[in-house]
């Protein structure tokens, strides 16, 4: 798992390496199955090089061709997802901490249990011993 220094400098280096084109849908798209997902729409761009480029982004729809899209590229002219937002990172770094505290607190308490399972026989079985010493004397036998 990721610390949130770790997060937070992962996403500065995205930012420096991902750069936001305009970027025009070729085709038409319509809308996803499932509302809130994402289907693939081929689009075309001009980076700074002056060389128009075609590739595949994920868009959520509906596009008509031509529409406009903004999408992000790296150095090598690679189609890639936005930089991590720092409401991202700082969600990745809760939600992460959140369930390392869960499991964690989950592992004690089983550990917790097994000791206790554990401390409890052993005074049963100490409590069994001393029981047949005792018992014969106190029951007159």
């Amino acid at each position: 798992m990721q610390s949130a220094r770790a997060l937070t400098e992962r996403a500065a280096a995205e930012e420096r390496d991902r750069t936001p084109v305009t970027a025009i849908a070729l085709d038409d798209v319509g809308l996803a199955p499932e509302s809130g997902s994402t289907v693939l729409a081929r689009v075309r761009w001009t980076e700074g090089d002056g060389i128009e480029r075609t590739g595949s982004v994920e868009v959520t729809g509906p596009l008509t061709a031509g529409d406009e899209v903004t999408t992000w590229v790296t150095g090598e002219h690679r189609l890639v997802r936005a930089p991590l937002s720092q409401l991202e990172v700082h969600f990745v770094a809760v939600a992460t901490g959140t369930v390392v505290l869960a499991v964690g607190e989950l592992l004690v308490l089983v550990l917790g249990r097994l000791a206790f399972a554990g401390v409890a026989r052993r005074h049963a079985a100490d409590w069994e011993r001393e029981w047949e010493e005792v018992e014969p004397t106190w029951s007159g036998r």
